[in-house]
């Protein structure tokens, strides 16, 4: 009888064990898991498809629209009569002094302030988020990125009150007298500082929630082999959070850009055009002295600066992604 149930045995378990694919539980398992993933992108395209697809149109759109107002003359002092010029916009911006000294200082707010946002942010967020006791950190955090809900126009008019002679940070001593946003050079100081402060509280997110990340054991390895703590940050830390401080880096680049309104409440692009960056003079040929054909050609300027950072962060997206 035994020998009679054996080929039954087999017939029943073979099917178990050679179906490609893992057990049915498995693979049923499997279609749930992707059933959800799909109605999950579904929900997903549901909700975000309508924002994403208008707003890819409203930017197509404008984009569109300023190329073609550059090519022409077109001003409010003529009666916005429409003066085809070709390129003449874009080349004569390029022997604009003023162009060029906003240029300039367009560089020089993207490097020297983000360059320190980033660092500073980096430095906050190992410190918080390595150094501190728990409630301490979380006590600490809503503190540091108070700059982040104060608005542009009024960041810039409270640093504008703080530097005034006599009566900001500076109201008596030494420096009681020193004109901060008269001078060119200390104006340019100043603004960075306004920008680093408004600024630097983002990166220092960011990172935080990288150094969150970081796995302890790797310090503690390092400390009993007798490691400093300045070792660790330049050996460990620095190394592991290099893609997020890029990241950060790029997205401070981007939010470099948008300084027009602090700097119009804090110096107006002043004393004369030492302090005034593109987006500002841009705004200034277009809005005060009307010369929109002229003002959409310095904005394509902006936007090919603009898309430097851009291109480099999702070009490093798609490396991690694919």
């Amino acid at each position: 009888m035994g020998q009679g149930s054996t080929p039954t045995l087999g017939r029943r378990i073979a099917p178990a064990v050679a179906t490609p694919g893992g057990s049915p539980s498995a693979r049923g398992s499997a279609r749930v898991g992707g059933r959800r993933r799909t109605l999950g992108l579904a929900a997903a395209l549901a909700y975000m498809g309508p924002y994403v697809a208008s707003m890819s149109a409203l930017a197509v759109v404008a984009l569109a629209f300023g190329i073609v107002v550059s090519l022409f003359r077109y001003s409010a002092l003529n009666g916005f009569h429409l003066q085809y010029v070709g390129l003449a916009n874009l080349r004569n911006a390029l022997s604009d002094p003023i162009f060029l000294s906003s240029l300039v200082f367009t560089g020089l707010l993207l490097v020297i302030p983000t360059l320190l946002q980033v660092f500073g942010g980096l430095v906050l967020a190992v410190a918080v988020g390595q150094y501190l006791r728990p409630l301490t950190s979380k006590l600490v955090q809503p503190f540091l990125i108070v700059p982040l809900f104060v608005s542009p126009v009024v960041a810039g008019l409270l640093w504008r009150v703080m530097f005034t002679p006599n009566v900001g940070l500076f109201a008596s001593g030494g420096l009681a007298n020193i004109n901060w946003l008269g001078s060119p050079l200390l104006a340019r100081i100043v603004v960075f500082g306004a920008d680093l402060w408004a600024w630097t509280p983002f990166a220092f997110v960011l990172l935080l929630a990288a150094v969150k990340t970081l796995p302890g054991t790797t310090y503690e390895a390092a400390r009993l082999d007798g490691a400093s703590e300045w070792t660790l940050f330049w050996r460990i830390t620095v190394p592991q959070l290099r893609g997020a401080m890029f990241t950060a880096l790029a997205l401070e680049v981007v939010n470099g850009l948008y300084t027009l309104p602090l700097i119009y409440a804090l110096t107006s692009g002043g004393p004369g055009t030492s302090t005034e960056p593109l987006n500002y003079y841009g705004f200034s040929v277009g809005f005060e002295q009307f010369n929109l054909g002229y003002a959409a050609a310095l904005f394509l300027y902006l936007l090919v600066i603009a898309a430097i950072p851009a291109s480099a962060l999702a070009l490093r997206l798609r490396r991690e992604t694919t």
